[in-house]
Formats: structure tokens, C-alpha cells, sequence
């Protein structure tokens, strides 16, 4: 597991981060998080996905995946979880089931009381601007915020 904090420039990094919490950027609704039986809802945005780019934000994303030296992606996505009134915990899942060797990783937009929680009891908190990469195969699930009104994170699924 490797954490990088203020991965991007300050100012590109706030410039991207208002475009992506403005009313104007495309979030789109999903009735289940990880698995058809969660109980909770999200809103993501995809910005690559089935060997393609789905999204006209995927050039501002750049800078973050030059830093994962990636040689192929296989999906990018935003994450908008809405706070709660209690730390509210998705199904423990990988990202991609398979038997490659890939990696993931999570690009934190805001700050906030939520985290990443793995399966051996390991937390990495939500710092704006913070990338963390891990072996994909590594269970882990999203713990929403209860101190902002949203926790947002772009979720990057790759093979280096």
C-alpha cells in the first residue's frame, strides 16, 4: 500500500476539485453501491470504462494517472456518497474481479471524517488531493462521511 499526499499542484488541484463538487458536473445515479443487495444508494461518474473514455473530464485527470505509471486502464470512476448521520460502511469487495494482477487506487477529492477501510483492519482517511495505491486484490470498502455534506473519490482500477 502506498500513500501519496498533494500529489497535484494546489491550484490545478482546487481548479479540478470546484469543477467536480459544481452543480454543473454529471453525476448519475445508481439505486446500489458495490452489489445488487446493498441497501444504499451513489452517484458516480465514469470517465473510462470497457477500453474507452466516457467523459470530457478525462483530460483534467491526467496529471493524477501519470503518477500510477500505469501501462493499461481498465475503468475510472467517481464516487459521490451523500453524508450520514452514522459512519455508514459498503460491502468489503475488490474492484474488478479477475485473475490478473492489477492495482487500484483512490484519488481523494475532499476532506472529510470518512476513510477507506480494508479488510485487515487498515484505514486510510479522506485527505483532498491524497492517492493511495494497493494490490486490487486487496478487499476494501467505503466508510461515508458524517461531517461534510458529500465524500467524493475517483476510483482508478489499472495494470502497471
Amino acid at each position: 500500500m502506498k500513500i501519496i499526499d498533494n500529489v497535484l499542484d494546489k491550484e490545478y488541484f482546487l481548479n479540478f476539485k470546484k469543477e467536480m463538487m459544481s452543480p454543473n458536473f454529471p453525476w448519475f445515479f445508481n439505486i446500489h453501491r458495490v452489489f445488487e443487495k446493498d441497501k444504499d444508494i451513489q452517484f458516480t461518474h465514469t470517465f473510462y470504462k470497457d477500453y474507452a473514455i466516457h467523459s470530457a473530464y478525462w483530460k483534467q485527470l491526467y496529471p493524477v494517472l501519470l503518477k500510477l505509471k500505469a501501462i493499461a486502464f481498465v475503468r475510472i470512476k467517481a464516487n459521490l456518497n451523500l453524508r450520514k448521520d452514522t459512519y455508514y460502511k459498503s460491502s468489503m469487495h475488490r474492484d474488478i474481479t479477475c485473475s490478473e494482477n492489477y492495482k487500484s487506487a483512490i484519488f481523494y477529492i475532499n476532506t472529510n471524517n470518512g476513510y477507506t477501510l480494508f479488510k485487515d483492519g487498515k484505514k486510510v482517511g479522506c485527505v483532498e488531493n491524497r492517492l493511495l495505491i494497493f494490490d486490487g486484490n486487496k478487499e476494501h470498502c467505503g466508510v461515508d462521511c458524517t461531517d461534510q455534506e458529500a465524500k467524493i473519490v475517483i476510483n482508478i482500477v489499472f495494470c502497471d
